[in-house]
């Protein structure tokens, strides 16, 4: 199952590959989540067990999305036509003629620098290759084994060994990772070796801890740990979390807007799917769950209803059935607060300026925010924009859309700096609405000095 916008209307469709029928599915989305009665086509007699549907991504270059569909030692890309259906009822079809096993998962990516051309990949766990097809429509696709390790279960492509280049990493049941760092021409030239805990199921590559860097995901029997990437294909021990689910899907959002990036995990043996929090160190606690009534087959991630948060979509293959999970985390708009300190001259006399703004860096509107600046004794501000009390001054901002930015000022007589002495002024967010979920950037400072009572102050 796969997500993307099959007939450009800006909401997220769902691509599904349902086994029993042997049909590949287009559910058209809706802002309110409700999928449509969906397009189906049937598979090709060829592939006779189709187990992974990940292809999402312009094949032919035609400026609408494909699927691809891989069974067996065969891959079938259904060609879209922009409207939510398909160019032909007939794919075009690979055969793998190097691999006479059974593939089972895909995954898309640019794995060359200097061209447009999506790559795909596939693998087969009964030995240690994975396989990058060019052009995987045509009979006789472009086709590149690279080594990864043996009894692969799952693979996924990003960046992370921080150099710029899209990587290759694959999974086996007991925990081993294989990396192969590309270098951006479609070659892997390095090939390093990592862990996860054991009965490992799923992968997926993220920020977990902040730093910047992809780290590699797994889930696992009743666990979802996370390896540090540290750059340059080298990685941190494992961070492992228990959970009480046994792992079958796994996806990855930041679904209460904490910045940090969250899992979201569909089990083999129950019905739901469970949400765990990142807790700010690449651990993944607070289980949310979701009832899905009957197994969850699969699960994607999208925002069906335009309102920044991500959505979860889930598939029920035994129902036959796909639904979404609309995301109803409280709103939140990250306020980002700056300030300026500077000399100037007013009504002849020598002031220091206190410039205060508030960036909304969203997603949601802004209402109200107040800044609070902690000014030290014997520092008193003036009355103006902002309102002076005794060793602070408030600052009060109301409506600000996403993306905006509004500023306030006080200022600081300077006769009231003594010579040689530093002052450090800080703000601080006090309160806004909606929520702030992020207070890395709720303060800010600046430390003047009087250097003589005939010269301006110096601040930085």
């Amino acid at each position: 199952m796969a997500a993307t916008d099959f007939n450009k209307d800006g909401v997220p469709d769902v691509a599904i590959v349902n086994t029993l029928d042997r049909t590949l599915a287009i559910h058209l989305g809706s802002t309110t989540g409700m999928l449509a009665t969906p397009m189906t086509v049937p598979l090709p007699a060829s592939i006779t067990v189709p187990v992974a549907v990940a292809g999402i991504s312009d094949f032919n270059g035609d400026g609408s999305p494909d699927v691809a569909v891989s069974g067996n030692n065969v891959v079938a890309t259904f060609y879209g036509d922009g409207a939510g259906g398909f160019l032909s009822t007939t794919p075009g079809l690979a055969q793998l003629p190097s691999e006479p096993a059974a593939f089972r998962g895909l995954a898309v990516a640019n794995l060359v620098e200097s061209t447009a051309t999506p790559e795909l990949i596939t693998f087969s766990p009964t030995n240690q290759f994975v396989f990058i097809l060019t052009a995987p429509g045509v009979q006789f696709p472009t086709e590149r084994p690279v080594l990864l390790s043996p009894q692969t279960l799952d693979v996924a492509m990003a960046d992370v060994t921080g150099d710029g280049y899209v990587d290759i990493v694959g999974l086996n049941a007991a925990g081993v990772m294989a990396i192969q760092a590309g270098d951006g021409t479609g070659k892997f030239p390095s090939l390093v070796n990592s862990t996860a805990p054991n009965l490992a199921a799923r992968l997926m590559l993220g920020d977990a801890t902040g730093d910047g860097l992809n780290d590699l995901i797994v889930a696992g029997n009743n666990y979802v740990s996370a390896t540090p990437s540290t750059g340059g294909n080298t990685y941190g021990s494992f961070i492992r979390s228990n959970t009480t689910v046994n792992a079958r899907d796994l996806a990855l959002a930041d679904f209460n807007l904490d910045g940090m990036l969250d899992v979201a995990v569909a089990s083999v043996t129950g019905p739901d799917v469970t949400v765990l929090l990142n807790q700010g160190d690449g651990t993944f606690a607070q289980p949310i769950v979701l009832s899905t009534i009957s197994p969850a087959s699969d699960i994607d991630v999208a925002d069906w209803n335009g309102d920044g948060r991500p959505d979860i979509v889930v598939t029920k293959e035994l129902a036959n059935t796909a639904v979404v999970f609309l995301n109803t985390t409280g709103a939140a708009a990250d306020v980002a607060v700056r300030l300026v300190a500077r000399p100037i001259y007013k009504h002849l006399k020598l002031f220091v300026r206190y410039d205060v703004s508030v960036t909304n860096n969203g997603p949601d509107p802004l209402d109200t925010a107040t800044i609070t600046a902690s000014l030290p004794a014997p520092l008193v501000a003036e009355p103006g924009e902002c309102t002076p009390g005794e060793g602070s001054v408030t600052c009060d901002f109301g409506a600000i859309e996403p993306g905006g930015t509004r500023s306030q000022f006080f200022t600081v007589p300077t006769n009231l700096f003594s010579s040689g002495r530093f002052y450090a002024v800080t703000v601080r967010r006090t309160s806004s609405v909606p929520m702030d979920p992020n207070a890395a950037n709720d303060e800010a400072s600046r430390t003047c000095i009087a250097i003589s009572p005939f010269l301006p102050p110096y601040c930085n």
